[in-house]
């Protein structure tokens, strides 16, 4: 069996070492020779003299069974505009990871999603369509999976499980927006907000008489972490929660 040949040469672990082997070109001995340094596995760095071998002596030297190939930089996916777009720490600890980041703007189609997996080891998803398709076709180089959300309806749950793909989600990173949200469009309801809009841009002045949230009953199906905040809100306006 033949070692792997890398664009960077070999890595071969042995007794602790881990012992990188790059071919040099024009070496002293030949057109080709190479230079060996290696660094402990276990703690600090190991000095190790410097020597000069042909390539064809240095195949010979080592058992093929040792050689294992140099690992690849880890490559993530990134979709999410929400991600990428609201400023914030973690767009510098994703950074510091040293990962090398593939960034597109999503939510993606099946065809777009297909077209950039298969080489990417994590994936930080928003509203992407994520079928089985997509899945066969990213694993097993894909390790996980992480919706920058909460929703995986547009996920294929049952192959994620099937394949072992673990699929995270992110509680806690919308509430507050969706809470307040909810509160926009209530409050553009009771206001008829549109409707003076629309008034105003047409050169307008047309008045329509809007309601108070003031000690009105606001129903709130469902107490999660979004529900909740509704109902912190509501109480804000004075309003009977139920």
């Amino acid at each position: 069996m033949q070692p792997p040949v890398l664009d960077r040469g070999w890595l071969i672990q042995i007794s602790g070492f881990n012992y990188v082997i790059v071919p040099l070109v024009a070496g002293r001995h030949g057109p080709l020779s190479a230079r060996k340094t290696a660094r402990r596995s276990t703690s600090g760095y190991a000095r190790v003299p410097r020597f000069d071998q042909t390539f064809a002596s240095l195949h010979a030297d080592w058992c093929a069974n040792l050689a294992v190939p140099l690992v690849a930089m880890t490559k993530i996916l990134l979709t999410t505009t929400s991600f990428q777009d609201t400023p914030g720490e973690h767009h510098k600890l994703l950074a510091d990871t040293g990962w090398e980041i593939i960034r597109a703007r999503g939510p993606l189609n099946e065809a777009d999603t297909l077209a950039l997996v298969g080489d990417i080891d994590g994936y930080i998803c928003g509203d992407d369509l994520i079928t089985r398709k997509v899945l066969e076709k990213a694993v097993p180089k894909l390790k996980v999976i992480s919706k920058y959300g909460i929703g995986v309806d547009k996920i294929d749950v049952k192959s994620c499980t099937e394949f072992g793909l673990p699929l995270l989600f992110t509680p806690g990173v919308n509430h507050t927006t969706v809470a307040e949200h909810t509160f926009l469009l209530l409050l553009a309801l009771e206001k008829n907000l549109l409707f003076h809009t629309d008034s105003t841009r047409a050169n307008g002045w047309k008045r329509k008489t809007g309601h108070e949230l003031l000690e009105k009953t606001i129903g709130i199906v469902g107490l999660g972490r979004i529900g909740k905040e509704v109902a912190v809100r509501a109480r804000a306006f004075g309003m009977n929660v139920i």
